[in-house]
C-alpha cells in the first residue's frame, strides 16, 4: 500500500472512531442511555482514536518538521 491510499485509509478511520467518541460522549453527558453499554463502545473508540492519531502524526512527522523550520527560516522551502 503506498503512502497516499494508508494516509486516506488512516484519514477514514480516524473520522469514524471521532463521530463513534463524540456521539458517545453527547450520550454520557446528557444522560440519555444505558451507560454501561455505552461507555465500553466510548472507551474502544477513544483507544482506537489515540492510536490512530499517533499512526497519523508519524505519517506526517517529516512534513510537520520541515512547516516548523520554515516559521523560523523564511528562505526555506519544504519539498513535497
Amino acid at each position: 500500500m503506498n503512502k497516499l491510499k494508508l494516509n486516506y485509509f488512516i484519514d477514514v478511520l480516524l473520522a469514524i472512531s471521532f463521530i463513534i467518541v463524540a456521539i458517545t460522549s453527547i450520550i454520557l453527558f446528557f444522560r440519555l442511555g444505558s451507560k454501561h453499554s455505552i461507555v465500553g463502545l466510548h472507551n474502544i473508540s477513544e483507544i482506537i482514536f489515540i492510536l490512530l492519531s499517533l499512526i497519523h502524526l508519524g505519517l506526517h512527522f517529516n512534513w510537520f518538521i520541515c512547516i516548523s523550520k520554515s516559521f523560523f527560516n523564511k528562505d526555506k522551502e519544504c519539498k513535497k
